[in-house]
């Protein structure tokens, strides 16, 4: 997120978080299909944005996630 400034780094810090606690939450719950596979999608989401920023959200490739 080059360009980004650091309020809206440390926003999409707390985003990614607060996902991954809301996913974990998810995992309790019974789903119907399309939920499931929206969870999934949204998790696959998270894991490259946190494998691609490799600790720091402030090298995201935006493309690998869609924006």
């Amino acid at each position: 997120m080059v360009g980004l400034s650091s309020i809206a780094v440390e926003a999409v810090e707390v985003l990614v978080k607060e996902l991954g606690v809301l996913l974990k939450m998810l995992d309790q719950e019974k789903l119907s299909k399309s939920t499931q596979e929206k969870k999934t999608s949204v998790w696959n989401l998270l894991q490259q944005i946190q494998t691609t920023g490799q600790g720091k959200y402030t090298e995201i490739n935006m493309v690998s996630v869609g924006c």
